[in-house]
């Protein structure tokens, strides 16, 4: 009976992967009328519903301040954000009594970005009506030094935050409300990045002093930091309190007119950037942002209907318009980029570098460009300055990648097939379209690995840093030329992932089904078949991979070893653990493997799930047991 069992799922899964897989080559698939008539039909002109409630750490606010990243150790920039009510904003030194600087901020997201040519520990901000009453921000930056050279320094990395749900047709809540797992672990985020001292037991090592990230530098997000559609997990409601997206046609569709997209976006942010845990990291540390699908809608560019002959859709461009301009205002803007006009109408690419003391770092922008119909995930303005960045960076150098979509990690189509359907309710094509591994999107990611290559010829050490999977996980990716021995391995780079720090699919209210089906269907990656490329074989192998909330870190220090660092919630929710790796780039591939135990491929028995341990990766319990709220 149980051989019968399993190949009725084999079979089931396999012919539905089959034929969704065949869908992924071309664009033959899309109902172009339906998909009319969903634009058309279904778009309605009421508002979407933020929570307005304070709880826990949310605290609506609607006037914000952030540090941007500097353009000198002797410059401070940071972001301001208000509405209507508050349009004037003030700069003043900390005791209130030397102005600044001063500007009115326009619509329609009435933010602004200051420049001052000089550097302060402390600036208090004062958001002014036309009526004269003041509501006041302080921000405390910590930008000093940024780019000096020989300072050991951390940088911290996060994504998908999305910590809304619903709770009925007008009325939505923090999950947290029904579940503290969130709330604890963006305070440990908070004090983690603030470098507090924190409770902390130790696995594999000696006592440490508490800290455990020094000196911060630098926030990084990876992608979906906002949700144009968040409450997703009720996506099939028709008036969704939410989402700016519907879910019932062929691909997602406007719920709003564009006056009501607009005031959504405005809202949304704002009530994204409401969390005091994250707002006391983000009026310190410089943020640098990457975007991804949800901030503009669930699998952009991947559907086939997001572009005509190759030009936007006329009935979806507006609506990408103003998404990607509420992320260059929100999010773009604290980075390195001069932000303009031409940035947003001319739909340029939007990766960004920047070299934060010894460290060079390039960020991959997969969703301006991205077309499935034409087989294209970045333009080829943007390969062109990763090649050059590549090249241009010295010898014997770590470097930082960031890219939104994971280059390496791969689902199991038979376990996350089964394991789509019974949890994730259909996001399926858009979800297989995505990955670097689809496809349409094999030559572009073979080109960069092909990059990669190069570089780890030269003696640089790629980093790689990577999002959207709603996991955390470390791995491991080495090379050989092909036909050489396996002995002649060299590891080519590390690729993490950190994505979810706050998540209604991330907490711990799943049913034991759901959240046991979902662990398998993860600890099932664990070792891509050989893949061949330039006369090289790449072998990735995964270190760690949990579908918990996380966040994650590096440390570079002098003289030592790099250490990455990924946090994951415990069972209990006033614990995080942290799995740590010290990176090794002169590590010989059989002493390495020597360490693992051999692991089962997905195509050798798929219900065989118990065979992954590459690695004792090491870790240590943080603990929150004394935190007063």
């Amino acid at each position: 009976m149980k051989l019968i069992i399993k190949g009725v799922l084999i079979c089931y899964c396999t012919l539905g992967f089959l034929n969704l897989y065949s869908q992924t080559n071309d664009c033959s698939h899309i109902n172009k009328e339906r998909n009319k008539q969903c634009l058309e039909e279904k778009i309605r002109n009421d508002h979407t519903y933020f929570p307005e409630n304070n709880i826990l750490d949310y605290e609506f606010n609607s006037q914000q301040v952030k540090i941007c990243v500097p353009k000198s150790d002797n410059q401070i920039r940071f972001w301001v954000k208000s509405d209507s009510t508050k349009p004037n904003v003030s700069v003043y030194k900390f005791n209130g009594e030397q102005l600044i600087h001063n500007a009115k901020l326009k619509k329609p997201f009435y933010t602004h970005v200051f420049e001052l040519n000089e550097a302060y520990d402390s600036l208090k901000i004062k958001f002014e009506g036309e009526s004269g009453d003041i509501i006041t921000r302080n921000i405390f930056p910590k930008t000093t030094s940024f780019y000096k050279k020989d300072e050991s320094f951390s940088i911290i990395f996060y994504g998908c935050f999305q910590p809304f749900t619903v709770e009925s047709q007008k009325s939505t809540i923090l999950h947290d409300a029904k579940n503290p797992f969130n709330y604890y672990f963006r305070k440990g985020f908070q004090d983690i990045a603030n470098s507090e001292k924190l409770d902390y037991s130790p696995r594999k090592e000696k006592e440490r002093d508490g800290i455990i990230l020094k000196n911060p530098k630098l926030i990084i997000g990876t992608g979906d930091q906002f949700y144009s559609d968040a409450g997703y997990l009720e996506s099939a409601l028709k008036n969704h309190p939410l989402s700016a997206w519907g879910h019932t046609c062929n691909n997602p569709y406007p719920l709003l007119d564009l006056a009501a997209f607009k005031e959504h976006l405005h809202n949304g942010y704002t009530s994204f950037y409401s969390f005091s845990n994250f707002r006391n990291v983000l009026n310190r540390l410089p943020s640098m942002n990457v975007w991804d699908d949800h901030e503009i809608r669930d699998g952009w560019g991947s559907h086939g209907d997001e572009y005509i002959n190759d030009k936007l859709n006329d009935s979806l461009r507006p609506y990408y318009l103003l998404a990607r301009k509420a992320f260059v205002e929100h999010q773009l803007a604290t980075g390195p980029i001069k932000i303009s006009d031409d940035l947003i109408e001319e739909n340029q690419s939007l990766h960004q570098e920047l070299k934060i003391k010894n460290v060079q770092i390039f960020a991959f922008d997969l969703r301006s460009n991205r077309n499935i119909c034409e087989n294209r995930v970045i333009s080829d303005t943007q390969m062109n300055d990763f090649k050059k960045w590549s090249q241009s960076v010295k010898e014997n150098s770590e470097v930082l990648i960031i890219s939104s979509m994971p280059l390496f990690y791969k689902s199991n189509l038979v376990a996350e097939g089964l394991a789509k359907k019974l949890v994730d309710k259909g996001e399926l094509r858009d979800d297989f379209n995505d990955s670097w591994f689809s496809e349409p999107n094999v030559e572009q990611r073979n080109q960069i690995i092909a990059e990669l290559i190069r570089m780890r010829n030269r003696d640089i050490k790629p980093i790689i840093i990577s999002g959207d999977a709603h996991v955390g996980a470390m791995m491991s990716i080495w090379f050989k030329k092909s036909g050489e021995n396996s002995k002649d391995n060299k590891r080519l780079a590390y690729e993490f992932i950190f994505s979810g720090l706050s998540h209604e699919k991330l907490g711990e209210n799943r049913n034991a089904f759901q959240a046991n089906l979902q662990k398998r269907s993860e600890l099932v990656r664990v070792k891509d078949p050989t893949q061949t490329l330039e006369n090289f074989d790449v072998y990735p192998v995964y270190e760690f991979t949990r579908a918990k909330l996380n966040f994650g870190g590096i440390q570079f220090e002098n003289g030592k070893k790099t250490v990455v660092s990924l946090f994951i919630n415990g069972d209990n929710e006033k614990n995080i653990i942290q799995r740590y790796l010290s990176l090794n780039w002169t590590e010989n591939y059989n002493e390495y493997l020597s360490k693992t135990t051999k692991p089962w491929h997905w195509y050798i028995n798929p219900f065989k799930w118990g065979k992954f341990r590459p690695q004792d990766v090491p870790y240590n319990y943080i603990s929150f047991t004394n935190f007063k709220e």
